[in-house]
């Protein structure tokens, strides 16, 4: 099926035009490393344009950080190898932890911050004066590759995040109807609770991405981020409401009068 699909070919031979673009600038500008900035742009690559921009932007953020931290390190703490390796060591555990914090898109740039600065940090220690060279070199090249592939994603039959993210919406609202059916007869359900929950954490990720799409759609963020918000108020709700119906049920209890028609009425409404 992959060898009939259009849309992966477009993006394959897309990444590819877009790699050996990176690659000859690189070479035309006799920049020491352009494998770097040709590697880039596989990276930070796409199939939809809003995530291959927002990976663009905390792709080089995250490399300015960590080239900063690389150069504030180094060239203090190089004559006391331990400090510098506990230094690093810190460094890249503190941005670990903030990338872990922030599970969405953001977190890749604290998470580039930590591992950036190891890779270029720790092999310099031979030659601490070449560092800055080094840190330049680096920052130029993914910038080079970062541009390129953002270029080329949005230039060259760009594919938008939304309907992606209506789909998302669907199984989402058919989750939610799910287990408000489910507490209305059973009063208590696990199962759609579950994938609700995991659904608040994506929809943070696909916000962010539809706020780097295609600048007609940038609106439909703050739609996007609104639902977001229902939906994190709906869950307690819909558990308490669980709780209750679970309490009056308990010992095969027949519901109080007038609440059985309700719970009938709320029932067909959703469905």
């Amino acid at each position: 099926m992959l060898l009939l699909d259009r849309q992966a070919w477009l993006f394959s031979v897309k990444t590819f035009l877009a790699a050996l673009a990176a690659l000859y600038i690189g070479l035309a500008g006799n920049l020491s490393r352009p494998y770097w900035a040709m590697a880039t742009v596989y990276i930070v690559t796409q199939p939809m344009l809003g995530p291959t921009r927002a990976k663009g932007v905390y792709r080089i953020l995250g490399t300015i950080i960590a080239g900063a931290a690389t150069l504030w390190m180094l060239p203090h703490l190089v004559e006391t190898p331990f400090l510098l390796s506990a230094a690093m060591s810190l460094w890249l555990s503190a941005c670990l932890f903030i990338a872990l914090l922030n599970r969405g898109p953001r977190g890749y740039a604290f998470l580039l911050a930590g591992y950036t600065t190891a890779f270029i940090g720790f092999p310099a220690v031979t030659s601490p004066d070449t560092i800055f060279d080094t840190v330049v070199a680096r920052s130029e090249e993914i910038i080079l590759g970062t541009v390129v592939a953002v270029l080329f994603a949005s230039l060259f039959f760009p594919t938008s995040v939304q309907p992606m993210l209506r789909a998302r919406i669907g199984n989402w609202m058919g989750d939610a109807a799910q287990w408000c059916r489910q507490i209305l007869l059973r009063g208590q359900a696990h199962t759609p609770r579950n994938r609700l929950a995991a659904d608040l954490v994506q929809f943070e990720a696909l916000i962010e991405f539809l706020r780097r799409d295609d600048p007609r759609h940038a609106g439909a963020a703050v739609s996007m981020q609104r639902l977001r918000e229902r939906m994190l108020l709906m869950l307690p709700v819909l558990s308490s409401i669980a709780d209750r119906l679970g309490a009056l049920r308990a010992g095969g209890r027949a519901l109080p009068p007038g609440l059985e028609p309700l719970v009938a009425d709320i029932a067909a409404w959703l469905d």
